[in-house]
């Protein structure tokens, strides 16, 4: 019985381990990636002038997918989103 418990108790940290999230502009949320200072770093090369906006923080609850279609800056493309999502696809996520 000691086994089992010791054997799923290893199987879970695995799992956990392996279902950490990657970053994406699918479903990460602007407001952690914007916490992140390697994602932070990667949205101001790609969006300088849609983060400095003041009304930015508004959106950070909402994925960046989500705000492109109200793009304003002319920033927020696909070609972009395809940029970012592939760096932050190599940045693991540090939500717990």
């Amino acid at each position: 019985m000691q086994k089992l418990a010791i054997t799923l108790a290893f199987l879970w940290l695995s799992l956990s381990t392996l279902a950490a999230a990657v970053y994406t502009v699918e479903e990460t949320p602007i407001g952690t990636l914007m916490k992140d200072p390697q994602a932070h770093a990667i949205l101001e090369k790609y969006l300088p002038k849609t983060i400095s906006n003041d009304q930015f923080p508004m959106a950070y609850s909402f994925t960046l997918r989500f705000i492109s279609s109200y793009d304003q800056t002319g920033e927020l493309t696909e070609e972009n989103l395809n940029k970012i999502d592939t760096e932050l696809s190599a940045l693991e996520s540090r939500e717990e």
